[in-house]
């Protein structure tokens, strides 16, 4: 669903894999893609200015929505166990199959989603032990990258500030960054945390600095480049920098009820944001700094 900050109103919602800008609009079934279960929710969710990226539970593909209008514009490949298929969309909003088999395509559900900041690519990770890197204006994939991933490991993305460097958290609490051109390897944070990655957030100023929030109830910034780790800060989960670099939001490491805004160089808090009665397990700033967004298992969002 995408929401005005400003008036509250909804700008265009998805939901039973179909589009309306209508409040109350009426539900259209499609069939569904190989490794699709069309009865299930989104369970991630990625976005750049211009789009709007989407996975469902135990899907094994990802839909890409123009973050304008809501209108359905790619469908990634998946696998149905003998073959591939890549898809688009036509104009009349009817998936097309090109010819062919892709030579990448995740066989199972996926568990973290990216896009690159400026929407040109996309990587996915999941249940199977692949991660790839598509082209999110064809859908075409470019390459898988290898790091000795096991089933369901992959847990949370990131692409740096330019795009040339992608961040990895996973189930076992390790971090790794690739090169997203060329797929090489550059870094391996064995452990990074205690407990799994639940989010990664690469500064939006600093092509070498990376937010992570993990389980453990810590949130720490790293150094990509050297490995180091340049400071910890109580927080639990959610690790995103404000869209000037100074700013990290986290949630509270005890109940996790309240959004905290800790200093990105001090570690110092600098403002706590009570109201929310249950664990806070999203939250994000506007594009300008200005506002910032947290949804909750109470079920409420609040900006």
């Amino acid at each position: 669903m995408m929401v005005d900050s400003m008036t509250g109103d909804v700008k265009w919602q998805v939901q039973a894999h179909s589009v309306s800008t209508d409040s109350s609009p009426t539900l259209t079934t499609k069939p569904p893609l190989p490794g699709e279960n069309s009865t299930r929710s989104w369970t991630r969710i990625a976005v750049s200015p211009s789009f709007v990226a989407t996975v469902g539970l135990s899907d094994a593909f990802w839909k890409l929505w123009d973050a304008a209008s809501g209108e359905l514009r790619l469908v990634s490949a998946a696998h149905d166990g003998t073959a591939g298929c890549s898809c688009e969309v036509d104009d009349m909003g009817q998936r097309v199959l090109q010819e062919g088999c892709p030579v990448v395509a995740h066989t199972r559900g996926l568990t973290a989603l990216a896009l690159s900041p400026g929407g040109e690519r996309l990587a996915s990770g999941g249940w199977d032990p692949d991660l790839i890197l598509w082209n999110a204006h064809t859908g075409a994939a470019e390459r898988s990258l290898q790091g000795d991933f096991t089933a369901g490991e992959a847990w949370s993305l990131s692409f740096s500030k330019d795009g040339e460097r992608l961040a990895c958290g996973t189930s076992r609490g390790s971090i790794r960054v690739w090169d997203s051109t060329t797929g090489a390897m550059l870094l391996t944070l064995s452990a990074a945390h205690n407990h799994f990655v639940a989010y990664l957030n690469f500064s939006p100023t600093e092509n070498r600095m990376l937010a992570s929030g993990g389980g453990d109830g810590e949130v720490r910034v790293w150094d990509v480049v050297s490995g180091e780790k340049l400071r910890s800060i109580a927080g639990r989960g959610i690790a995103a920098f404000s869209p000037d670099g100074a700013t990290i939001l986290t949630a509270t490491s005890a109940a996790a009820n309240d959004v905290q805004l800790v200093d990105a160089e001090s570690g110092e808090l600098r403002v706590n944001l009570s109201g929310h009665t249950a664990h806070v397990f999203s939250a994000s700033f506007s594009v300008d700094g200005s506002k910032l967004a947290s949804g909750s298992r109470d079920g409420t969002c609040k900006v």
